[in-house]
């Protein structure tokens, strides 16, 4: 009676992990289905991560340096790699005009442009993650004399100066970004000049600190969404413009 006993409990129990099996894969089917948009475009987001600091940690070894810089600077690299990256990503979700009207075009279907608020926030949180990243890593090789400081305009100063900069500006930008200090902010329009204006003192500082073995690299990632970002909004001050002045001919006539 007691094997018969435990054979019957052994089978539920079978049956109760077949069942929870099942509804966890049900569940994530479902979710699939449901967001298999946003997931394609983060994977091939995520892959392009991981890819592009390899390539950065990789051009690092093959510098064949030694001790702890031969360790520290190709992950220090790699982390820059994606931060250029990501600051190049982190303005597109920003052209809200552009992204308004693609929405309900054809490639609206092939990109998820209702979602660009919460991108912004991922490449963010990016942009953070690869600054400290690098930045943690450079100062642990400088202060070990592994690494000396010596490719930026003015060397050793310049270096520090900008990636002191860096790490304040972007403290200023995430500070900002965060719900519970901006809902404190007067109004919408102060925590955007304040982002804004921590955006362009970020970039610029960035585009400086940003070289590698003497040449500026970093500006080529950013050249483009800064361009297309002033688009959208040289876009954005025509139509409203426009707006203006059809209210305006409406409330006269």
């Amino acid at each position: 009676m007691e094997g018969i006993a435990s054979s019957s409990s052994g089978r539920q129990a079978r049956k109760a992990v077949s069942s929870k099996v099942e509804s966890w894969i049900l569940r994530f089917d479902s979710y699939v289905s449901v967001y298999w948009l946003e997931i394609t475009w983060f994977t091939a987001y995520l892959l392009s991560n991981i890819l592009i600091f390899i390539a950065g940690a990789v051009a690092e070894i093959e510098e064949n340096h030694e001790g702890l810089k031969h360790s520290l600077l190709p992950i220090a690299r790699g982390f820059g790699y994606t931060l250029n990256l990501n600051c190049g990503l982190v303005l597109l979700p920003g052209c809200l005009f552009i992204a308004s009207k693609l929405q309900f075009s054809r490639v609206g279907s092939w990109f998820p442009f209702d979602k660009v608020k919460f991108i912004h926030r991922i490449l963010g949180t990016a942009v953070v993650i690869g600054t400290l990243g690098h930045g943690i890593l450079q100062v642990v090789l400088f202060a070990t004399k592994s690494h000396p400081w010596t490719s930026g305009i003015n060397g050793t100063i310049s270096v520090f100066a900008t990636g002191f900069l860096l790490v304040l500006f972007l403290v200023g930008l995430a500070l900002f970004a965060v719900n519970t200090v901006r809902s404190r902010l007067w109004s919408y329009e102060w925590f955007w000049y304040t982002h804004i204006t921590s955006m362009v003192l970020f970039v610029t500082a960035l585009i400086l600190h940003g070289q590698h073995r003497g040449k500026f690299v970093t500006w080529i990632y950013l050249c483009p969404s800064l361009i297309l970002y002033a688009v959208d909004l040289g876009l954005r001050f025509c139509f409203r413009q426009a707006a203006s002045l059809a209210c305006h001919e409406a409330h006269v006539r």
